[in-house]
């Protein structure tokens, strides 16, 4: 009798256990269906609306506070501070270019998060780096630094020396290549910033990649116009909107990178 009643008490755990698998089995394949990226127009549905969806919403604000804090500092600094002399420069100087090189370092290390996973397909970005990891940060930091210094180098011979007559040409011309230089370090996981998947998608995704950067040039004229207007109209007080703006931009972009390699990658 017991024997039995124990065979059918495992019957039963059993019997439960599969059926608790299956309900998970199905929930994960709900959550990858509506967490991958749109098969129609992958550079528009789920992009513009990106930084303030509810998964990314916190990683959003923490950015545009430490853009926000680190500006007016030093607006402060530069004006009221400018009347304490050394002193207010001492005291104000560090602090706001501390916070605003954290903001950059972790505001990059979130967005190669954002390009990476997207890359791959993924709607959602479930561990954005965490607050208190500077290291990372610094590490991140120092990577954007190297990519937009390839970039820079790459456009001042590509513009044969138009630097001396204006900048505008190499920085064009940088902004143009930092996403390619970008794309291609993380493809192949090197320094090199060449990778031969991201040279032959530019034959083979001609279309993506010309409307990834008219949408990524719209959003930063876009910053940019909000960001003159409110600075002649508002003054200081525009920093509280340019701010969370400028981190939202960021955001797109990284977004729109993402999408754009999420295409080179399908077959």
């Amino acid at each position: 009798m017991n024997a039995a009643s124990k065979t059918s008490r495992d019957d039963f755990h059993r019997k439960n256990a599969r059926a608790l698998l299956e309900k998970a089995e199905r929930e994960l394949e709900q959550s990858r269906a509506t967490r991958s990226s749109p098969t129609r127009l992958p550079m528009l549905l789920g992009v513009f609306d990106f930084p303030w969806r509810p998964g990314t919403l916190l990683c959003w604000l923490s950015i545009s506070l430490g853009f926000t804090v680190s500006v007016l500092l030093l607006a402060f600094l530069m004006g009221p501070a400018a009347a304490l002399g050394m002193m207010g420069v001492r005291l104000i100087g560090p602090a706001a270019f501390g916070i605003l090189l954290f903001t950059l370092a972790y505001m990059f290390a979130c967005c190669q998060k954002v390009i990476e996973e997207t890359a791959y397909g993924h709607a959602v970005i479930d561990e954005w780096p965490s607050l208190v990891q500077w290291k990372e940060w610094g590490w991140a930091f120092f990577q954007l630094f190297l990519y937009v210094l390839q970039s820079a180098l790459a456009a001042a011979v590509l513009t044969a020396g138009s630097w001396l007559v204006s900048p505008i040409p190499v920085l064009l011309v940088t902004a143009i290549l930092f996403p390619f230089f970008l794309l291609s370090c993380l493809e192949s996981d090197s320094w090199i910033p060449l990778s031969w998947p991201i040279i032959r998608s530019l034959q083979t995704h001609t279309p993506v990649w010309g409307l990834f950067y008219l949408e990524a040039a719209g959003v930063v004229v876009g910053w940019g116009l909000v960001t003159l207007a409110g600075i002649e109209w508002f003054g200081l007080f525009s920093f509280f909107v340019s701010g969370p703006l400028l981190a939202a931009a960021a955001l797109i972009c990284a977004r729109l990178l993402g999408r754009l390699a999420w295409c080179i990658r399908r077959p």
